[in-house]
């Protein structure tokens, strides 16, 4: 990998990130470390978002995303999404019913996966933290 970790994390989508790590330009690592400084920028300091509610220590994620990165090095892939952080949104408004639910499904391009316990992490995606 060429430990170059810049990246927009404003604008990057899954592919984009996906088609780095792919041609080895980046690692998982590298993406999740990035993410998390973007958020301690924004989220309570900076623009005050305060839109992350929660995040895994530190040590969980990167030993996370270590994994992933041998994986893709020996060839495993668990899915096209395979070393991506993702951010779940704990609470969805759903104007056709007026209700608050639960998010059931991520959606990137063409591939959908259902969420439920331990499922996003068999399919490779690194969950980074909730909002």
């Amino acid at each position: 990998m060429s430990g170059n970790n810049q990246f927009d994390p404003v604008h990057a989508t899954a592919l984009d990130l996906s088609r780095l790590l792919a041609q080895n330009a980046i690692t998982s690592v590298e993406i999740v470390q990035n993410l998390l400084q973007h958020i301690d920028a924004h989220n309570h300091q900076g623009a005050r978002l305060n839109a992350v509610l929660s995040i895994p220590p530190l040590e969980v994620l990167l030993s996370q995303a270590s994994k992933l990165d041998e994986e893709r090095q020996a060839g495993r892939l668990r899915g096209p999404l395979h070393g991506i952080p993702i951010m779940l949104k704990v609470i969805v408004y759903c104007p056709r019913t007026e209700r608050l639910t639960k998010p059931r499904f991520i959606g990137v391009g063409q591939h959908h996966y259902r969420i439920r316990h331990g499922h996003a992490n068999n399919c490779g995606l690194i969950c980074l933290c909730q909002c």
